[in-house]
């Protein structure tokens, strides 16, 4: 079990240039939503994530994801407490239904 390193300033404005990008690249045609998805348990953060679109959120695709607190064993991905939030595949990681809860702001 890993836990995910702590980020640096480069990788941070890495980050910065790529929200700046999906912004740029989807604020006028489609609508989306800047979430933070926490653990049903303990509530701690384990994705800062782009939706776009309505409807439930089935998976995360990994070039959406901003910011990963998230615990990667083998293709389990879990919480910090040990709650199991998804599997982990090629492009993207199938939550785990009622594992996990959403918060966020439309913008």
């Amino acid at each position: 079990m890993l836990l995910c390193e702590s980020i640096t300033k480069k990788e941070k404005k890495k980050k910065k240039i790529e929200y700046r990008y999906i912004f740029f690249l989807f604020f006028k045609k489609r609508r989306f939503y800047m979430l933070v998805i926490k653990c049903q348990k303990c509530k701690r953060k384990i994705f800062k994530y782009v939706k776009i679109g309505k409807g439930k959120l089935w998976r995360c695709w990994k070039d959406r994801i901003i910011e990963d607190f998230s615990i990667h064993d083998g293709k389990n991905i879990k919480c910090i407490c040990g709650n199991l939030i998804g599997f982990d595949e090629e492009k993207c990681i199938k939550l785990k239904q009622h594992s996990f809860i959403t918060s966020g702001v439309k913008t």
